[in-house]
């Protein structure tokens, strides 16, 4: 388990090991480290390429109204992802949620994807879609 705070000198005789260990944590945990980029100057590049796609904001912001008002999310495969967190009166557990709600549908039908396919599976996908163009259900055929 990687501490963000530093070791006793005593347990620092995994040398070359922890020494490798601190370059993969700080990669994954601290990946702004990496890279350079102040909070300011991301927060601009998000910004921009919002402005320069602003349908991909609407589409995201569309996933947590929806998720907001049902209380789920779903990947368009149809699976399932309860969020009762979005109605928490804790800001960081409603985060959290909206996060879920903004990823699930993206990177759940990715994983579906993956086991559907890895599950040796002959049959084809449709996907149900209702009056407004999204995805309401989902069949295997």
């Amino acid at each position: 388990m990687a501490y963000p705070w530093p070791k006793s000198p005593a347990r620092c005789g995994n040398g070359p090991r922890r020494s490798t260990w601190n370059h993969i944590r700080d990669q994954r945990i601290w990946p702004r480290r990496n890279i350079k980029v102040s909070r300011k100057e991301a927060e601009s590049f998000i910004e921009a390429y919002f402005h320069q796609y602003p349908g991909v904001k609407k589409y995201v912001e569309q996933l947590i109204a929806d998720a907001r008002f049902t209380g789920e999310a779903r990947t368009l495969m149809g699976r399932l992802r309860k969020l009762p967190e979005l109605d928490s009166r804790n800001f960081t557990l409603r985060s959290f949620a909206e996060r879920m709600a903004r990823n699930t549908p993206l990177q759940g039908t990715a994983a579906d994807i993956i086991n559907w396919r890895w599950s040796g599976s002959t049959h084809t996908y449709t996907s149900g879609r209702n009056s407004a163009g999204c995805c309401s259900r989902s069949t295997m055929n």
